[in-house]
């Protein structure tokens, strides 16, 4: 019965994704018939008589429709022209992206909230091993924006079609690699944890199906990076729309028809991720969106080429994992000073907190494809006015925040204290956010900076100052007005936004002179 279902949702997404391509491909062909005109117009009275009209009008053709699909792209044509409006075209399907990701989380996590309590304490577990896999996944993509937005930038599109190739080989090793790590030690994982037997054999039943499926999750964030360090956030974003909708739709149809509980929730979860593959692969490999002689290039392994990738692409997986257990620590350090309900109002308030970065961390995603592109075609002065001109952005957004807040923080609490259980939290949870939303404008300053140097390919940088920022200063003052001074949780907010502004400042200022020197570097 399990099978026969699973080959009947395939059949469902082969049969969508065939609808979609139908339509596309007699868009496509209406554009190249009239294309094919207008050359044969333009062409026809100058056809050398050694050749054969037909064969020279294909080669016109071919090479007439390689060129518009290379200056089609007014993205890369306006990052080179005018930067500043380059971002913020960017940024707008990134942003969109972000939202979906985000909504994705939260349905899921609503569905299988229904289920029962160990499925919930089961999935909770997995939680650093799925993010773990996230992070690896999400490094990678960077590290491939970053390359193939160099390669792009400096006119080299032999090497940004192969970085594309060697990128792809990565995905594979790692996707063998983590499959077969995390089938490993996932039962000696739940079983570390005091959950009972049940929430163990939950875990199995969730972790088995969304660990088997791991490749769908890397290829779909590398090929993200892909499109995007070309210059194509569109088609990204429809893929994971659609593969959201899909999840949103089957969710409770494998969870409860199908009674299969988490295995279910992390089946329809591998399948939709796997969908928004084959879109990504089908516009990349056979209708060649972004390259049309993609395939005149054969796979060569480049040393240079995977060390860009993992110059920025390792970095950024672990600036994932130290955030992570960054916040595991500042949750522990919660509930000394106020137990439980310290807890509750922290999780519930850094939600609110974490929806509001969405705006500014897609900025940054968008600065990462812009300043990669400038590195590559060397154009400092792009870089610094891109810079700058993002840091305005974000802070800008930053501010925008806290006006919110000021105004609607009682509001915005009730999203998440809306149950009488909850109704007590209220009054802290708008504390909360009044305060922490203080650092919203620094952070806008400091990722800026952060990620101005996964464009520049200097990944370790990166990693370096989130370190600072999340792990030496956040903490020390955490603790430091949490426990030294004694303010109990109040203190503890307040030292989140003294070391995260206070980090931010000091990543802008090392930031700004090493762009300033790149000047040198060109001149020398």
């Amino acid at each position: 019965m399990f099978y026969f279902l699973f080959l009947s949702l395939c059949i469902v997404h082969i049969i969508l994704i065939f609808l979609y391509i139908y339509f596309d491909s007699l868009k496509k062909t209406m554009i190249i018939q009239y294309q094919r005109k207008l050359i044969w117009n333009h062409q026809k009275s100058q056809l050398p008589t050694t050749i054969p009209s037909q064969k020279f009008i294909i080669i016109i053709i071919k090479e007439k429709l390689i060129y518009k699909a290379i200056m089609s792209n007014s993205n890369l044509k306006l990052i080179k022209k005018d930067p500043n409006k380059a971002l913020r075209k960017l940024v707008i399907p990134i942003l969109i992206l972000n939202f979906i990701i985000t909504m994705y989380t939260i349905t899921d996590g609503i569905w299988i909230s229904g289920i029962n309590s160990a499925a919930i304490v089961a999935v909770a577990t997995i939680i650093p091993l799925n993010s773990i896999l996230i992070g690896i996944s999400g490094g990678l993509g960077i590290g491939t924006t970053s390359a193939v937005g160099y390669y792009i930038g400096a006119d080299d599109r032999k090497s940004a079609i192969l970085s594309c190739k060697n990128a792809l080989f990565l995905f594979l090793i790692f996707s063998i690699i983590l499959t077969a790590l995390f089938l490993i030690i996932l039962k000696p994982l739940l079983i570390s944890y005091p959950i009972g037997n049940k929430a163990i054999n939950e875990g199995l039943n969730y972790g088995i199906p969304l660990f088997l499926g791991s490749f769908t999750y890397v290829f779909s964030s590398g090929l993200f990076g892909i499109f995007r360090g070309s210059g194509e956030t569109k088609k990204p974003l429809y893929a994971l729309g659609t593969s959201f909708l899909i999840n949103i739709i089957f969710d409770p149809v494998f969870i409860y028809v199908f009674n299969w509980g988490v295995a279910g929730a992390a089946t329809i979860s591998v399948l939709s991720s796997l969908l928004s593959v084959i879109m990504l692969s089908y516009w990349l490999f056979h209708k060649k969106t972004i390259y049309p002689d993609f395939n005149d290039y054969k796979f060569k392994f480049d040393t240079n080429i995977i060390k860009r990738i993992l110059n920025v692409g390792i970095p950024a997986t672990f600036e994932v994992l130290i955030i992570s257990i960054a916040a595991t620590i500042l949750i522990y350090f919660t509930n000394i000073a106020g137990g439980n309900h310290g807890v509750a109002v922290h999780s519930l308030g850094y939600r609110i907190y974490q929806f509001s970065l969405i705006p500014i961390s897609s900025i940054c995603a968008a600065l990462v494809i812009v300043v990669s592109n400038a590195y590559g075609d060397k154009n400092i002065d792009n870089i610094k006015k891109v810079f700058k001109y993002s840091c305005k952005l974000t802070i800008s957004f930053g501010l925008l925040s806290i006006l919110i807040v000021a105004l609607f923080s009682d509001q915005l609490s009730l999203i998440f204290a809306f149950s009488k259980d909850s109704a007590s939290l209220l009054p802290d949870i708008s504390l909360f956010i009044r305060i922490i939303f203080l650092s919203l404008p620094f952070m806008g300053l400091g990722l800026s900076s952060t990620f101005v140097f996964q464009g520049l390919s200097k990944g370790t940088y990166s990693l370096v100052w989130t370190l600072i920022r999340e792990f030496i200063l956040s903490l020390f003052f955490v603790y430091f007005f949490g426990f030294i001074m004694n303010w109990g949780l109040i203190g503890i907010w307040i030292g989140f936004v003294i070391g995260k502004s206070s980090s931010t400042i000091f990543t802008y200022l090392h930031t700004n002179h090493y762009i300033n020197k790149l000047k040198i570097s060109k001149d020398n």
